[in-house]
C-alpha cells in the first residue's frame, strides 16, 4: 500500500494505491491518524486501490466514520465498489460531509 498527502490551500489531498488488505491496515491507520485526522476538507483518491478483504474495508470505514464525527468533510474519488457498498449499507452515505465521486462499478470478483 502506497500512501501520500499534499496540502492544496485549506484542502488536504490524499492518494492511496495498491492492495488494501489486512496486512496493510496498521500502515493505513497510522498514516490516517498522523497525516489526515483533524483536517477539515479531505479529498482521497482511491482510483488505484484494490480491495483484498472485508477487514481492511472495515478499518477504512471506521477511519472515515471517526473523521466525519470529528467534523471533517470527506470526498472519496473512485472508491472501490466494496467500500462504496459498505458505506451505503452502514448508512454513512446519508452524512452530509461524505461525498463519493465516480464510485467504481462492476469490479471483477477477486476470490
Amino acid at each position: 500500500m502506497k500512501l501520500a498527502h499534499e496540502h492544496d490551500g485549506a484542502r488536504l489531498r490524499v492518494s492511496m494505491s495498491g492492495d488494501l488488505e489486512a496486512a496493510s491496515c496498521d500502515c493505513v491507520r497510522n498514516f490516517w491518524e498522523l497525516r489526515v485526522a483533524g483536517h477539515d476538507d479531505v479529498h482521497v483518491d482511491l482510483s488505484d486501490v484494490e480491495t483484498g478483504d472485508g477487514h481492511a474495508i472495515a478499518v477504512l470505514t471506521t477511519l472515515l466514520r471517526d473523521s466525519l464525527a470529528a467534523g471533517s468533510r470527506l470526498t472519496l474519488h473512485a472508491p472501490p465498489q466494496m467500500l462504496a457498498h459498505t458505506l451505503y449499507q452502514s448508512g454513512m452515505l446519508r452524512h452530509p460531509g461524505l461525498v463519493l465521486e465516480q464510485p467504481r462499478q462492476e469490479e471483477p470478483y477477486a476470490g
